[in-house]
């Protein structure tokens, strides 16, 4: 694993902070969101989520992200009516970011945004 990530709460806006740095390889993808769908405050107290990958760099294809369907399944029923922004930055982690949006806003109904600035992000959340 060549990348750290931290979850923080806050309270009062009643959004999860999850912020990844460093890269991410294909055995690294959905480790922090299992812990972070699994999140009371998420699951139950209707928290949002602000996934911060602005310090990230993904080394892995599309079709490596598979790994996600089964942990975004398994929390569908946790979705409906939260938002999930993700700040990216990288070109390519852009375009992978925007594909699994689609593909996951399509079959699971996500509501999902992708951003390159927290402040960007932090306004749609907070609208």
């Amino acid at each position: 694993m060549s990348y750290t990530y931290t979850v923080e709460l806050s309270k009062s806006e009643k959004i999860i902070k999850y912020q990844v740095i460093g890269t991410i390889e294909k055995s690294d993808i959905g480790v922090g969101w299992r812990e972070v769908f699994n999140m009371l405050e998420f699951s139950e107290m209707g928290y949002d989520i602000l996934a911060d990958y602005s310090h990230a760099d993904f080394k892995f294809t599309i079709a490596d992200t598979k790994v996600l369907d089964s942990i975004l399944n398994a929390s569908s029923s946790k979705v409906p009516g939260k938002k999930i922004a993700v700040i990216v930055k990288m070109p390519y982690s852009t375009a992978i970011s925007m594909i699994v949006k689609e593909k996951f806003h399509a079959d699971l109904n996500y509501n999902a945004m992708i951003f390159s600035t927290q402040e960007a992000a932090l306004m749609w959340l907070n609208e």
